[in-house]
């Protein structure tokens, strides 16, 4: 059984991975290239450089998020935990795409993350450990923040203009 979790929580990552370039390749090359400060062929090829890159990157950050900031148990327990986060991360995204509203895949991840951990402990399952403040004030914080300090900014720069 363990096998066949692990083999969903393998697509469902790929599927994110998917999802995340499929939303936001194209938004980050479309205005340079209409522009034409770069042809879609250079566009292109920059955003998948820039990408593997950061995939690169996101995997370090991964494993310093597992040692530091949260702890998943071992076993089926951990990786359900996995498969239930990153299916709401997926699915989120795809809403949000098909709706065209602008959505985080990062923060969704965290999101479905914590919620499958917190719904886990709430039906006796295994739950996820290790949870400092760190977390808090680099994920959540931010989070909860930025909305905010967007509608607020925004707000005091249009306000005036079209007074």
């Amino acid at each position: 059984m363990t096998v066949v979790i692990f083999v969903a929580v393998v697509l469902l990552a790929a599927a994110f991975a998917f999802l995340n370039g499929f939303r936001d390749v194209s938004n980050s090359v479309a205005l340079a290239v209409r522009n034409r400060a770069l042809t879609p062929s250079v566009g292109v090829m920059l955003a998948a450089f820039f990408n593997f890159l950061g995939a690169l990157l996101s995997a370090l950050l991964a494993v310093a998020v597992s040692r530091t900031w949260i702890h998943l148990p071992a076993g089926s327990g951990g990786l359900a935990i996995l498969v239930a986060g990153l299916a709401s991360a997926c699915g989120w995204g795809l809403l949000m795409w098909w709706r065209g509203i602008p959505a985080s895949s990062t923060h969704a991840l965290v999101g479905g993350l914590a919620g499958a951990g917190l719904a886990s402990l709430a039906v006796g399952g295994p739950g996820v450990a290790g949870v400092d403040q760190s977390l808090l004030f680099q994920v959540v914080l931010p989070l909860v923040l930025s909305p905010l300090v967007a509608y607020s900014g925004s707000f005091l720069l249009v306000y005036p203009a079209t007074w």
